[in-house]
């Protein structure tokens, strides 16, 4: 199947997916912090059969992106893809679902992808899977990326180079995934895999080659959304503005009875000097 224009498929050294060995990846402190900024951004297309489930989004978009990390530099959020079960794997296990955020440097080049796990040990809804499979089931020209508060509280993550993991199978990408695993509901899982149509759809583990996995230990750093932090400033300047008018006025009634008690202690002292 991979042959001509799809020949790195079968003769690439660097592809996806792996088996991260956790015990022998390398453990790193000392990569810049990756920062991550979502917002909701406009989808451009979906996708329903064969391949896995995703959405492309507008890029470049300054409202979904990440920075820092181990390449540097700003990232621009491309497309969102879902996977039952995951791609990669833990120690040869993969997880129920997976979620993949592929980034594109500002000029369209291919740079990272941002992986995040799911097991399934919880009744409780995952409300952002919930709402992107809404969104995407109804082709919403607008979806909710921001998965922030679904997000593990480790996020420290491993890294590596890689490849695409469908046909042309570029050696053009660094996967960082999570440490830690999200959780969704067995429902949850059925819905991902019933718009993928029903199959597993995941390519083979792919040999290391020996390429190196790192853990990186800087976590991923969470930004507020730019507007929300705006308004949080506006507020606290407009406290600060109503603050000073209140002191201004408080100064002037103060000023007001003093002055007026004054009045009272001249016009006393006068009549005590007549008598």
């Amino acid at each position: 199947m991979c042959n001509g224009a799809w020949s790195t498929c079968s003769t690439g050294h660097s592809q996806s997916p792996i088996s991260i060995p956790t015990s022998t990846a390398i453990q790193d402190h000392n990569i810049a912090v990756t920062s991550l900024r979502f917002k909701s951004v406009f989808a451009t297309a979906f996708n329903r059969t064969g391949l896995p489930s995703h959405v492309e989004v507008s890029v470049p978009s300054n409202d979904a992106c990440m920075f820092g990390g181990p390449k540097g530099g700003y990232h621009y959020l491309w497309k969102l893809s879902f996977h039952s079960p995951s791609e990669h794997a833990f120690d040869d296990f993969r997880a129920s679902a997976s979620a993949q955020f592929w980034f594109r440097d500002a000029k369209g080049n291919p740079t990272y992808t941002l992986g995040m796990m799911f097991t399934d040990n919880t009744n409780v809804p995952n409300p952002w899977i919930d709402s992107v499979l809404a969104a995407m089931r109804t082709n919403s020209s607008k979806i909710d990326l921001n998965p922030t508060s679904v997000l593990p509280t480790d996020l420290s993550y491993y890294f590596y180079s890689g490849s695409d993991t469908v046909p042309p199978c570029q050696e053009v990408w660094t996967w960082m995934i999570l440490r830690a695993p999200a959780q969704l509901t067995l429902d949850q899982v059925a819905a991902i895999r019933s718009w993928q149509g029903g199959a597993d759809h995941i390519r083979p583990i792919q040999p290391l080659n020996g390429r190196n996995v790192t853990l990186e230990y800087s976590h991923i750093v969470v930004e507020e959304d730019p507007n929300t932090f705006v308004a949080i400033v506006t507020v606290l300047a407009l406290i600060s503005l109503v603050g000073g008018v209140i002191a201004i006025i408080v100064n002037r009634q103060a000023t007001e009875i003093l002055n007026q008690r004054e009045e009272e202690r001249r016009a006393y002292l006068a009549t005590q000097r007549q008598h």
